[in-house]
């Protein structure tokens, strides 16, 4: 059985292919994707397919010449995932962060997506991811509420010379 036109473009989207209609349905398909992949994989298979997908995305050919286009800068990548967040239901902020660190390394931008939990000494639980590029918070919001658990850095690991 193939895959509907949707799943076959969100794979396509998250392999790193180019979606025709830009960069907003690429987001959506990546924002899905991930969606999907957390609700039915263990969180560690899913950042073991994200490291893999990094690392295939700096060995592509392409990425060794110029851009025929400019990159999309980081602030217009998280409005994107933003707007792919209201369209894709339950896009927690974890799946926001590691979506748009997916989108940023694609365009060749280093990120870290931070893991915390609230600082408040209330009894309520609270967890909450957000995504930094360039020293600015881009996707999670008022962080300074929350200590930082861990972090993951990912972006381009161009080869050397």
């Amino acid at each position: 059985m193939k895959p509907g036109p949707a799943l076959a473009a969100a794979t396509h989207a998250l392999r790193g292919g180019r979606v025709p209609g830009g960069g907003l349905i690429r987001a959506v398909a990546v924002v899905l994707s991930l969606r999907l992949a957390l609700w039915f994989l263990p969180f560690a298979t899913v950042m073991s397919f994200l490291d893999r997908r990094r690392s295939a995305l700096s060995r592509r050919p392409d990425r060794k010449r110029p851009r025929r286009r400019p990159a999309a800068r980081p602030r217009h990548i998280a409005w994107r995932v933003s707007v792919a967040a209201r369209i894709v239901p339950s896009s927690s902020c974890l799946v926001q962060a590691l979506a748009g660190q997916q989108l940023l390394a694609a365009e060749g931008y280093e990120s870290i997506v931070h893991f915390g939990i609230a600082a408040s000494g209330t009894a309520a639980f609270a967890a909450h991811a957000w995504l930094d590029c360039n020293q600015r918070t881009l996707i999670g919001g008022a962080t300074s509420g929350y200590v930082t658990l861990d972090s993951a850095r990912r972006g381009p690991t161009l080869p050397g010379p």
